[in-house]
């Protein structure tokens, strides 16, 4: 019993973390797409690949 419990509350901050992460968008929202790959994208790495110097 305490197996499932623990399971079932691990699986659901699992959900909410990942939907505070922006893991939940509604399908089409090219704005969240584009925050998302924002965020994803470090802005020293995007410097950096854009110019060699």
């Amino acid at each position: 019993m305490t197996g499932a419990g623990t399971s079932h509350v691990a699986h659901a901050e699992r959900t909410i973390r990942s939907r505070s992460l922006g893991g939940e968008y509604p399908p089409g929202s090219r704005l969240r797409e584009r925050e998302l790959s924002d965020a994803w994208a470090c802005p020293g790495f995007r410097s950096a690949k854009r110019s060699p110097g």
